[in-house]
């Protein structure tokens, strides 16, 4: 059904799925703040300048394509409320699994 429904373009969950698998997904996400705006060169220093700018320009419009952010007239970038949902689901996921965090040591 995935496949039928990506081949029509009507299904955006296998296109989320290859996105949130991304390098640069749960770390920009993670640190948009709702209701903020930012630019793209914000964006770029909270990777530490880590992605390059094309790869992070084709991220950002996937992103936009499916509904989690907006780019304003000024050329800024906010979460949607889909957007605001996905963040908070990252964020459940962040706690749950830093719920009993143990460190261990190498021997």
């Amino acid at each position: 059904m995935d496949k039928l429904c990506e081949k029509i373009g009507t299904c955006s969950v296998p296109k989320f799925y290859r996105l949130i698998g991304k390098k640069w997904c749960y770390p920009i996400l993670c640190n948009l703040m709702a209701g903020e705006k930012y630019s793209f060169e914000n964006i770029i220093e909270m990777t530490h300048r880590g992605v390059p700018r094309h790869s992070l320009s084709v991220f950002l419009k996937e992103l936009i394509d499916l509904g989690v952010l907006i780019k304003n007239k000024s050329g800024k970038y906010c979460l949607t409320d889909k957007g605001k949902l996905i963040k908070s689901k990252f964020e459940d996921i962040k706690k749950i699994m830093t719920s009993k965090c143990e460190i261990i040591e190498k021997k």
